[in-house]
């Protein structure tokens, strides 16, 4: 005679420990709680240009716009 607490529902997947069968471990966290991916630092920011409003992205020291200078 079989338990409740060992029945097994074949037709079920398997869940994992993040209650998801997908393979993600903070699936059940809400998304204000999961951890962020890493900020990649690529070397650019965004400005806008003092002179004509533009705004861009650079890696230049300067705030003024290629067409500007």
């Amino acid at each position: 005679m079989n338990k409740p607490d060992e029945e097994r529902n074949d037709a079920e997947p398997d869940v994992k420990p993040g209650g998801c069968s997908c393979g993600d471990p903070f699936a059940s966290l809400p998304a204000d709680l999961r951890p962020k991916p890493p900020v990649r630092d690529i070397g650019l920011r965004q400005v806008t240009c003092p002179k004509c409003g533009l705004v861009y992205w650079t890696n230049r020291k300067m705030d003024v716009c290629v067409l500007c200078e």
